[in-house]
C-alpha cells in the first residue's frame, strides 16, 4: 500500500507533488483508458504484469496482481467504474484513471512516459480534447488546469 499511499492523497486523487518529488514525468490523455491500449503499452515496454488498485473516493483500495492478457483485461474493465492506479511490475510506470473517465495520466520514469506519449497508442491528444467545442467554459478551465498540473 505504500506505493498507493505515496501517489493518491487521502484515497481521493492523484498527487502531482508526489510525482514531481520522485523526479517522474507525467502526461495526461483524454477520456477512458481501454484495456486494449494498456495491453499494447505493456507489449511495448516488455512488461505484461502489474498491480492494480481500485477504489471509490475516501475508501481504502482493493489491490489486484494481474497479467495483461484477456483475463487481466476483464479485471480492468470490471474495476473501471472506480478510480484506478496501475503500476507495471518491472518499471516505475503508472497509470491513474479517475472514475469520471474524462482523462487518465501516465506517469513514471521519463523514458517510459515519453515512449507511451510518442508511439501513438493513444491517438487523441489532450490538446485535441481541449479544442472540442462541446465543453462549457467551466469544463474547459477544469481540463486546462488538469493539463497544467499533470504535464510534468
Amino acid at each position: 500500500m505504500a506505493t498507493f499511499d505515496k501517489f493518491i492523497s487521502n484515497c481521493r486523487e492523484l498527487n502531482e507533488l508526489a510525482i514531481r518529488s520522485e523526479g517522474f514525468s507525467a502526461v495526461p490523455f483524454p477520456e477512458l483508458l481501454t484495456s486494449e491500449e494498456l495491453i499494447r503499452l505493456s507489449k511495448l515496454v516488455a512488461d505484461v504484469q502489474g498491480e492494480l488498485w481500485s477504489f471509490e473516493y475516501g475508501k481504502r483500495p482493493k489491490k489486484f496482481c494481474i497479467l495483461l492478457d484477456e483475463k487481466g483485461g476483464q479485471v480492468l474493465w470490471r474495476e473501471s467504474y472506480k478510480n484506478t492506479l496501475f503500476k507495471f511490475s518491472k518499471f516505475d510506470l503508472f497509470i491513474w484513471s479517475p472514475e469520471e473517465h474524462e482523462y487518465f495520466v501516465i506517469f513514471g520514469e521519463t523514458k517510459f512516459v515519453d515512449l507511451a506519449n510518442n508511439l501513438e497508442i493513444f491517438p487523441y491528444s489532450f490538446g485535441d480534447y481541449l479544442d472540442e467545442e462541446s465543453f462549457s467554459n467551466k469544463k474547459l478551465e477544469y481540463l486546462a488546469n488538469l493539463r497544467s498540473r499533470f504535464s510534468i
